[in-house]
This record gives structure tokens, sequence and C-alpha cells, in this order.
């Protein structure tokens, strides 16, 4: 029998490719849609509707007169966008298992997300921004045995409660090594001990800590410089050891607090045309918005929660 019986060549059925497979962060925050790239929002003090004015009234005397007041702030939109080219002689030439125009679709949207992720990580985990900032449990979450997240979740509730005239954080966003360690801490797995084994779930977690959300940051990056010899060096978007315990509005509307939105002027779009000079089609991903910090009052920020 001849023993050159079969010529290589690519699988049809399967390739590989490193795109990132979970939601952005970014997309479980609340939004605003269809704003103007560039606006105003109103602010109305805070001071106004925390004093006490009301008083006594005499029969047949007028009520004590108060007033509050606001101003406006602003925000600017910002446009990501990245674009890919498609040689007409290689889409032509490609094997069937390579869709070109696709697989540039796919890499030119991830991308921007990707990026747009980036941008929103510097803004909720920046230091010395929020009401209450960068702060290290004085036992960190990382220490068995004596660890006390729900002391020190509790501790930041009633900071910012005082702070923002009665307003009480619901969601905790953490990066992944945080939330490792509190899915273990035995001051957590203990309150479930005789109905839950193993480590915690998110749902879990966050009712132990009297929470309605926990968010987990698990985006990834490449930080190796493109045509250098380290082609690849993973890193966190978020920096895994901090959290911020903030309140998050998710039905928004007038006269409502939120200690901050994600402004959208225009979700994803995709775009491909083709250019007669060079043969090239051209496919193009791009978003315009940002995340505007709208109460910082309504932030505590933890850095360092775990070694």
């Amino acid at each position: 029998m001849p023993r050159n019986v079969h010529v290589d060549k690519a699988l049809t059925n399967m390739s590989v490719a490193y795109m990132y497979n979970k939601p952005y962060v970014w997309t479980q925050f609340p939004s605003i849609g269809n704003v103007r790239e560039t606006d105003l929002y109103w602010k109305w003090d805070k001071e106004y509707w925390g004093r006490i004015e009301a008083a006594k009234r005499a029969r047949g005397k007028p009520a004590v007169r108060a007033e509050y007041k606001g101003q406006t702030a602003s925000f600017i939109c910002d446009e990501w966008a990245l674009a890919h080219e498609i040689n007409e002689r290689d889409e032509r030439d490609a094997d069937q298992v390579i869709d070109l125009r696709r697989q540039g679709s796919e890499f030119v949207t991830d991308n921007v997300l990707k990026a747009y992720e980036n941008m929103i990580a510097g803004e909720v985990f920046k230091a010395s921004t929020w009401g209450t900032s960068d702060v290290t449990p004085g036992v960190l979450w990382s220490t068995p045995g004596t660890a006390d997240p729900v002391g020190d979740i509790d501790l930041g509730k009633r900071t910012v409660r005082i702070a923002s005239n009665g307003t009480e954080p619901n969601t905790l966003i953490c990066g992944s090594e945080v939330f490792d360690e509190l899915r273990v801490v035995s001051q957590l797995t203990d309150m479930y001990k005789h109905t839950v084994p193993g480590p915690l779930t998110q749902q879990l977690v966050a009712a132990a800590l009297g929470l309605e959300r926990i968010i987990i940051c698990k985006t990834v990056k490449n930080t190796a410089v493109e045509k250098t010899t380290t082609s690849y060096t993973g890193a966190e978007i978020w920096n895994g050891k901090n959290a911020l315990l903030c309140y998050l509005e998710y039905s928004p509307g007038p006269m409502k607090p939120s200690a901050f939105y994600v402004f959208k002027n225009r979700d994803m779009r995709l775009r491909r045309w083709f250019e007669d000079e060079t043969e090239n089609t051209v496919v193009e991903a791009s978003i315009i918005g940002t995340l505007v910090r709208t109460a910082t009052d309504l932030g505590y920020y933890f850095s360092g929660a775990v070694a």
C-alpha cells in the first residue's frame, strides 16, 4: 500500500483564536443612552435636602420659607475606533475555514470593547476620586481566621449613608483576587456552613454582605508592545486587589443619585467598505460614550483589600 495517501490541509471544523469570551464589565453598569457628544446634567445641592428647615407654625402665621439650589455639570463623549484591512487577493486565496471578513469584524469589535473597558476601569478604580478613597482594611480580607469583610463593608455603607443624606451602597465592584478571597473567608462561609459546601457563589457573598449585587472584574489585556521579543504579557485591566463599594441606580430618572453612569452617544457600530486603489476591504468598529462619576460621595474605594 502506498505510504503517501494523504496531503495535509487545514481542518475546516475548528481553529484557535484568543477572543475574550465573557461579558465586559461595563455592560453590567447602569447607562444613559442617546445622549449628545457634549451636554450638561443637573445636580441639586445636597446641603439643602439634608438640612431640616421645617418648624412649628403658630396659628394664623405663615410657614417658614426655604429654597434649594443646583447647578449643571458637563460631560464629553469620546469615540473609540479600530479598522482592519482585508486584501482582495488574500480573501480569494484563503482556506475554507478562514472567513476573513467575519474574523476581521470580530477582531476590531472585540478590541474596541476592550479599549472602552480599559477606559472605564481607569475611571471606576481611580485613587483619590471617591467620597472615601484608598481605604485598606485593618485586617486584609485574605487573612485566615481574623478577616472582617462584613465589618469593613458595614463601615463603608454607614460612611456613605451619612455622607449622602441616607443613600446606602447596594453594589460591590471588585477585582478577581478580592472575590477569590471573599468566597472562602471563614466569616462568610460560616454563615452557610450547614447548607452550602465549598466556596460561596457570587449571589451568596452579596447576600452575606447585605448587598444587592457583586460585580466581578476579570477582563485581561496584553501589555506587550507589538513586534517586540515578548509578544504577549497578560495583565488584569481592573486591579485585582481593589474594590469599589457604591450605590448604582439601575432605573435612572430625574432627581435620582447614582455613583456613576455610562453615557452612550452611539452603541457599537460596524462598517465595511472597499477601497479601489488598494483593493482592500476595510472593516471598522467604533463606539461613542464615556463614564461619568455623577455622585462621588456614593463611592467608598478599597485599595489593597487583599494581599
